[in-house]
């Protein structure tokens, strides 16, 4: 219930801020995402305000706002056409016909920007990325930058060595619940970094040797890498993840 008292007032913010404010009218923001951004900020700046002011944002404010977005998404698209008669194939292609293709040239032209300039430049400058670094691009944009820094995938094939590398850090106390894990699954997963500690508000390097997994690895399973968190909080508690590179010799 406080959670949902705490996105109301959010929310009740925004519209507000924007009733109020000419120019958050002008870029055509609505209120839900002025709230959104409004609590994105309180957020990210508590954990760094919270000992200099001797209070913090109880969790139970923010408890379950991270498993909303993927139950709410549900109504949005239930609700599309309520109330809309469904035209006939014909009338419907005319009018979405062109955003179709649109969409079509857009998508794909990603792949074509992100792909080319990674072969036309970046692999000179940075030769240890993967060929698919180009996909970033493409997979963020119409995926979310969820999609694009989860999950790595590796061609399939087998490998005489490979280490993944990466630096990480945490913005506030594990509570008891909370873990961050690494996941390398072959078909199977299988876990090879755990941490369920104090807060690490530095820069931490890992490197991990995965050559045991590369020999499990056959034409029909890709292996792939997992960063994975289970907190809860609604975006309180955050790792950050950086500079991952994934070494494999043949």
């Amino acid at each position: 219930m406080k959670s949902f008292i705490a996105l109301s007032v959010l929310l009740l913010v925004g519209y507000v801020l924007r009733s109020r404010l000419r120019i958050l009218r002008w870029l055509y923001l609505p209120s839900c995402v002025i709230a959104g951004l409004l609590g994105l900020i309180i957020l990210q700046v508590e954990p760094y305000i919270a000992p200099h002011i001797g209070w913090e944002i109880p969790t139970d404010w923010t408890l379950g706002w991270s498993k909303l977005p993927g139950i709410l998404i549900n109504v949005v698209f239930a609700c599309l056409f309520l109330g809309v008669p469904i035209p006939g194939i014909k009338k419907v292609w005319r009018r979405a016909g062109p955003q179709l293709a649109y969409g079509q040239v857009v998508a794909w032209g990603q792949y074509v920007v992100g792909i080319g300039i990674f072969l036309a430049l970046i692999q000179f400058v940075w030769p240890e990325l993967p060929a698919m670094f180009g996909g970033i691009l493409p997979v963020g944009f119409e995926g979310g930058h969820g999609t694009a820094s989860r999950t790595v995938t590796v061609s399939p094939g087998t490998w005489s060595s490979a280490t993944l590398s990466f630096k990480w850090k945490t913005n506030h106390k594990f509570d008891a619940d909370d873990v961050f894990w690494v996941v390398v699954n072959d078909g199977s997963d299988h876990t090879v970094f755990t941490y369920d500690g104090a807060a690490n508000q530095t820069w931490t390097p890992e490197t991990i040797n995965l050559a045991t997994y590369g020999v499990q690895v056959n034409a029909a399973t890709s292996l792939t890498l997992i960063f994975k968190t289970d907190m809860d909080g609604g975006g309180r508690h955050v790792v950050w993840i950086d500079d991952v590179v994934l070494t494999v010799q043949p």
